[in-house]
């Protein structure tokens, strides 16, 4: 996982201030798509869709060396998840920039922890020859 993990009020754009009691911050992932679910109207019938991004990272050195995978689900709105409907693909390469945010929330009287990631940007990193050509094996 790249990038910046700082406490913000509300991610990169301003935008108001976080509800009471929750962490936002900006966080920027490069990876491969594992998955581009379809899009769907959303509230007020914006179109909301979801991508999973997988980074890999290494730890360790020599033979301790090892390869860690960190898959994301983001969460995407308007024109950008059209966008990312119409030219992602499972294997695409991307950089992923958004907001995290808490979405802790009480269950049967215990505290469930959880985080959303809502993208703000999305940088297509492959060639416009890649993304057609992978387009052309999903019809």
């Amino acid at each position: 996982v790249l990038g910046d993990q700082r406490e913000l009020a509300v991610g990169r754009r301003g935008g108001g201030a976080a509800a009471a009691g929750q962490v936002a911050g900006v966080l920027e992932v490069a990876g491969g798509v594992a998955d581009c679910v379809g899009i769907g109207a959303g509230e007020g019938r914006v179109a909301k869709g979801t991508v999973s991004v997988i980074s890999n990272s290494r730890r360790g050195s020599g033979d301790e060396r090892t390869e860690v995978a960190t898959a994301i689900q983001w969460t995407l709105w308007g024109k950008l998840a059209e966008n990312a409907a119409e030219y992602l693909g499972k294997g695409s390469h991307v950089n992923v920039i958004g907001r995290m945010t808490n979405n802790n929330y009480e269950k049967d009287g215990q505290e469930i922890y959880g985080m959303t990631f809502t993208a703000e940007e999305i940088d297509f990193l492959d060639s416009r020859e890649e993304g057609e050509a992978r387009r052309a094996r999903r019809t």
